[in-house]
């Protein structure tokens, strides 16, 4: 995530594509479920608008969009968004789940400290080698 000023952008890299999706937005909403938005819009892209694009080589030589042709994304772009907010409408209206003392961060620091003092306690400790 990159932040500046009041906006935050956040990307997923799809490498062997070579494509940026990216999302920018106000940080004063932190969005929840950015992530998820981003994995469902480029799958779409990718599974229904990508093999359609004219190219030469690398080069994408037609979007589709701007030049008189007709969006052919905003479609599926709004029926994701759509499913995207349903999901978080859906987690946000839904009863919080309260932490065990061990997805604490305490009950972490304590594991760590318990895990570390066994671990020093094991190697400072002779073993009984006398057998009667």
């Amino acid at each position: 995530m990159y932040s500046h000023q009041d906006y935050a952008l956040r990307c997923k890299i799809n490498d062997d594509l070579k494509l940026v999706f990216a999302v920018v937005y106000k940080e004063i909403l932190q969005l929840a479920f950015v992530e998820q938005f981003l994995d469902m819009l480029s799958k779409a892209f990718i599974g229904s608008v990508y093999p359609s694009l004219s190219r030469k080589g690398e080069v994408i030589l037609s979007t589709g969009v701007g030049s008189g042709e007709r969006d052919i994304f905003g479609p599926a772009y709004q029926i994701i968004y759509n499913k995207w907010d349903a999901v978080v409408k859906t987690q946000q209206n839904a009863p919080k789940k309260m932490k065990t003392f061990a997805e604490t961060n305490k009950g972490k620091k304590l594991k760590k400290k318990d895990k570390a003092k066994k671990e020093s306690q094991g190697d400072t400790l002779i073993p009984d080698l006398s057998q009667d």
